[in-house]
């Protein structure tokens, strides 16, 4: 269960950290990182997300309680960013995707936007 629960938990945050790089309001955030929490019906489950940084809790009686805080220096506006990181979490929560599926492709996504960057700052040397 612990596993599951750290597995929830960096899925949340990985998710509202790639919508906080890309410029999207901090209620969004938390919305997104809320209905990912909540797929796993612990007790409690709390996302806060604020311009800077992000924080969330998950704790239950079958798990000792985690917290996690992330701090987003960087941002960029990308709208579809924003849309791809929805559409998996609608997924999650609908059940179409499991949880494993679901960190893969947050982490694809975040991969894509760290290899154009690089690809830009090639083409500047």
């Amino acid at each position: 269960m612990r596993s599951y629960a750290k597995k929830l938990m960096d899925t949340a945050i990985l998710a509202g950290q790639i919508m906080l790089e890309c410029n999207a309001e901090s209620y969004r955030v938390e919305e997104t990182m809320n209905y990912i929490l909540s797929t796993s019906n612990f007790e409690t489950c709390e996302a806060f997300a604020m311009a800077t940084g992000i924080f969330a809790t998950l704790d239950d009686d079958c798990i000792d309680s985690i917290t996690e805080i992330r701090r987003v220096p960087n941002r960029d506006t990308n709208l579809n960013r924003i849309y791809k990181v929805n559409a998996i979490s609608r997924q999650l929560v609908t059940k179409e995707i499991d949880l494993d599926t679901a960190y893969q492709r947050l982490q694809d996504l975040k991969r894509i936007r760290i290899s154009t960057m690089v690809k830009r700052l090639r083409a500047l040397f």
